[in-house]
């Protein structure tokens, strides 16, 4: 049985947001007078958004230049010897 807990794990986050989003459009006004008149709940989900997707992008440019990651197609990546030994073949 393959368990992937990444979908329920992004749509618990997508509630989340979604939950924010409209708390933010329904609140009263008068409540962000403490943080400079800016609705937090409104602008944190895109920005929070936003560098998910570039921290993504990121870590995959990283991971398509590394060959320890990369292996031919069907092989498994073979991790290097640690620092200090030696293989003996």
């Amino acid at each position: 049985m393959k368990l992937d807990v990444r979908f329920p794990i992004g749509l618990m986050f997508g509630l989340f947001g979604l939950l924010l989003v409209v708390y933010g459009l329904a609140s009263n006004r008068a409540i962000y007078a403490r943080s400079l008149g800016i609705n937090v709940n409104l602008v944190e989900l895109p920005a929070n958004e936003l560098a998910a997707r570039l921290r993504d992008q990121i870590f995959e440019l990283k991971a398509a230049g590394d060959p320890i990651r990369t292996s031919p197609a069907g092989g498994a990546a073979r991790s290097p010897a640690p620092a200090g030994r030696r293989r003996r073949g």
